[in-house]
């Protein structure tokens, strides 16, 4: 049995718990488990998980119970032995673009870092509140074709990386400061990815990556040196010609 799972042997031989088990795993739907308080059922959802090959998507009808069952679940996987990290939460964006209401750009970022988790498959339990699934998400497929690596010594036209990084939803700025920005100065390219904890700076040699370089907004001077820099949308549904068809 696995590291932190004996303890709970009882409950993982229980005939209820090896039948939500199997029909997790089926895909049967229409399966509905009563009668445990507010813990026990983080617990439960954090031993199937953990014994399941399957991905658990986990709806909460709004913002107190999302805390409540973010606490729950990682008490309950430091009880068990689990990764609380594999478990993220996915939060509304709560805007209303009929009322010119746009949405926090630290909401926007948080959703785009989720977003990138799942298009690498390392979340396990996704946390949502009910009103979060207003809004359409991209399809891990989707996503991944909106991303790309810059290495040194790659081609990157700096006029055609600026206007890709327009469809994929950054801002053109002239200093860049926050998420989700892009600049161009010459031979100079400043982008700062939603999943990046700092922006990069692209110094190109005609068409050729000479430099890629971390930096501080403050003072706009490098931190260190990059080999990389992975560049993701920075919406979740930027004005792609793929979205654009979609709703024509």
């Amino acid at each position: 049995m696995e590291n932190g799972l004996a303890p709970w042997r009882s409950l993982l031989e229980a005939p209820f718990f090896e039948t939500l088990r199997r029909r997790l795993e089926d895909g049967g739907g229409g399966t509905c488990v009563s009668g445990l308080v507010e813990g026990a059922r983080a617990l439960v959802l954090t031993l199937l998980s953990r014994v399941s090959s399957t991905k658990i998507l986990l709806v909460v009808p709004d913002d107190p119970a999302l805390d409540r069952w973010r606490r729950d679940l990682a008490a309950a996987a430091a009880l068990t032995g689990g990764d609380a990290g594999r478990i993220a939460m996915l939060p509304a964006l709560d805007a209303d673009p009929y009322g010119g209401l746009a949405p926090h750009p630290e909401v926007v970022r948080e959703r785009v870092l989720v977003l990138q988790r799942l298009a690498r498959g390392d979340i396990d339990l996704l946390l949502l509140p009910a009103r979060a699934l207003l809004n359409p998400l991209p399809s891990p497929a989707e996503w991944k074709a909106g991303t790309r690596t810059i290495r040194k010594d790659s081609t990157l036209p700096p006029d055609r990386f600026v206007l890709d990084a327009i469809k994929l939803g950054y801002r053109r700025v002239d200093i860049v400061n926050a998420p989700g920005e892009v600049s161009r100065r010459g031979g100079i390219v400043d982008l700062f990815p939603p999943t990046a904890p700092e922006p990069v700076r692209i110094e190109l040699f005609g068409d050729t990556v000479e430099s890629l370089r971390a930096f501080d907004t403050d003072n706009q001077r490098s931190t260190g040196g990059l080999e990389e820099v992975l560049v993701t949308p920075a919406s979740e549904n930027p004005p792609t010609d793929d979205a654009v068809r979609r709703v024509q």
